[in-house]
């Protein structure tokens, strides 16, 4: 809820409407956004002035950690051309992040809220976000949660990475599986599910398809080696050798003490050096 000087009363609800009201209470005009509105201020400072926007906008903070600006508001017939000012990940963790293989000033994240997002770090802004998976879902409760994200494990995310030429970008869920995904296009190209290797471990037990299996074994990283042949996936029990230029097939698994904390190949793409949580 917002009062403005000259009478005017705004209130923001979850149905993702400004609704602004005359000093009557009479409502004179609804602006729409793209999801439920939190948090609603007409001006930041005593001039209204916001950086790369008209003086003074409304201020509207969303779901999602956006908040947006939007220029002439009064005269405004809707919110088609607010801009959003601040975006970001808004649900679990966040461990997710590679930087572009030729562009230093692009980077990618992924969350345990389903989103994927790339970012400029010279304009400090999104690129572009698209979700994750359309699978959906509940959260399988559990005495001592691993995330505070109220995802389900599959549309959760811990790891992500470029592929040498940017072509593509491997994301690793906290459901042992792997969605490739066009790095220009943004759209699936390939999905591997590790959790229907036999993957040993201590020689014995499988890594099969069990939810009790797959909910403790997330990928927590993931690397493509220099040469584009192998892509690594370091999970909480395992690593596994993925071979790229065969289609993305895993054909090597390895059992990790202590899962994989951290990994990298070195220039030639002959060895991985991996740390481990033992």
């Amino acid at each position: 809820l917002e009062a403005c000087a000259d009478g005017l009363i705004l209130s923001g609800g979850k149905d993702g409407k400004v609704n602004i009201y005359n000093d009557g209470l009479n409502l004179v005009k609804i602006l729409r956004f793209h999801a439920p509105v939190r948090s609603l201020c007409v001006e930041l400072d005593s001039k209204g002035e916001v950086s790369g926007v008209a003086s003074p906008p409304l201020i509207v903070g969303t779901v999602r950690s956006r908040l947006w600006a939007l220029p002439d508001w009064q005269k405004s017939a809707n919110a088609s051309h607010a801009k959003i000012l601040v975006s970001g990940h808004f649900d679990g963790e966040l461990h997710g992040l590679d930087t572009h293989p030729t562009k230093g000033n692009i980077f990618v994240t992924s969350g345990e809220d389903n989103r994927v997002n790339i970012w400029d770090a010279d304009k400090k802004q999104m690129l572009a976000s698209w979700p994750l998976t359309s699978r959906k879902g509940k959260r399988v409760k559990r005495r001592n949660p691993g995330t505070t994200s109220s995802q389900p494990s599959w549309r959760s995310s811990r790891a992500i990475a470029f592929a040498p030429d940017a072509r593509l970008l491997a994301v690793g869920t906290n459901y042992t599986e792997i969605r490739i995904f066009d790095g220009n296009k943004h759209k699936e190209v390939r999905y591997i599910d590790l959790g229907k290797l036999p993957i040993p471990a201590n020689g014995k037990v499988p890594l099969n398809s069990s939810s009790s299996s797959r909910l403790s074994s997330s990928i927590t990283c993931l690397k493509y080696s220099p040469d584009n042949n192998v892509l690594a996936a370091g999970l909480s029990s395992c690593l596994v050798l993925i071979d790229v230029r065969g289609g993305h097939i895993p054909k090597s698994q390895l059992v990790v003490e202590g899962g994989v904390v951290a990994m990298d190949f070195t220039q030639n793409s002959e060895h991985l050096k991996v740390i481990s949580g033992a």
